[in-house]
């Protein structure tokens, strides 16, 4: 795939999707998307459909999936990184890890996300994150 990857997280992956949105990914999370529409979804806009269950349902082919094994967030970010290097967020726009929203200007902190006013997160909650990320020791991408 080239470029940056866009991904369409299943439901039951809020914290993957929080996680993916901190590394800067264009990544659409919403309760309210069942798995027919979430693959639509990803058909439509070109997204990797981000997933655990297997559904009986044949995937479209043109929708490309991961089935992700691991029940913790870091493991998961680490399957992903396997398939579509997740390294160099730093380099990586910000975006609201609430509503998915680009950040103008790549602002990380301690402003609010002008499309659904989520505060972002306080200076000690975004360093524990970048924390976090720098042990995962994720994978850089040619597509920066």
């Amino acid at each position: 795939m080239a470029g940056v990857p866009t991904f369409a997280v299943d439901r039951s992956l809020g914290r993957l999707a929080i996680w993916l949105r901190r590394l800067g990914f264009d990544t659409v999370s919403r309760a309210d998307l069942d798995r027919h529409r979430l693959e639509t979804l990803a058909a439509r806009e070109g997204r990797v459909l981000v997933t655990r269950t297997q559904s009986g349902q044949r995937t479209p082919a043109r929708v490309e999936t991961l089935f992700l094994r691991a029940d913790r967030f870091r493991d998961q970010l680490r399957e992903i990184d396997d398939r579509h290097p997740l390294g160099g967020w730093q380099d990586r726009g910000a975006r609201c890890l609430a509503c998915n929203a680009a950040a103008p200007g790549g602002a990380r902190r301690r402003e609010r996300c002008r499309r659904c006013r989520t505060s972002r997160p306080s200076r000690d909650h975004d360093a524990r994150m970048e924390r976090e990320l720098r042990a995962l020791s994720l994978r850089a991408s040619d597509a920066l």
